[in-house]
């Protein structure tokens, strides 16, 4: 899915009347689990200066902690990135196993 793909469709559903409808995420198709979306990031969104895995603070080269380099992280540019936070505290962590079914 592209993201005017995804742009298209929760249009639709916001047209349908279910604009204020929480967005959650469903993964893992033999053992479903759900999570709340805690907000869309992209490679570009990573602050200068930082390590793209552990964010510390970079002055040149391979990071100390972790040993990413900025290198590592040039395929990510291809994606945009839905970031999961965690199940809802009102809601069990599992998710619908038919939401695969019906989609995939």
């Amino acid at each position: 899915m592209i993201v005017r793909e995804l742009i298209e469709r929760l249009q639709e559903l916001a047209d349908a009347g279910r604009g204020d409808t929480e967005v959650m995420v469903v993964h893992q198709p033999r053992y479903p689990l759900q999570e709340t979306v805690g907000g869309v990031w992209t490679p570009e969104d990573e602050p200068m200066g930082h390590c793209g895995e552990c964010g510390r603070s970079l002055t040149e080269g391979e990071c100390p902690e972790c040993g990413w380099t900025p290198d590592d992280g040039k395929d990510d540019e291809r994606f945009v990135y839905i970031v999961a936070n965690g199940h809802h505290h009102a809601a069990s962590p599992y998710g619908p196993r038919r939401a695969f079914d019906e989609v995939c």
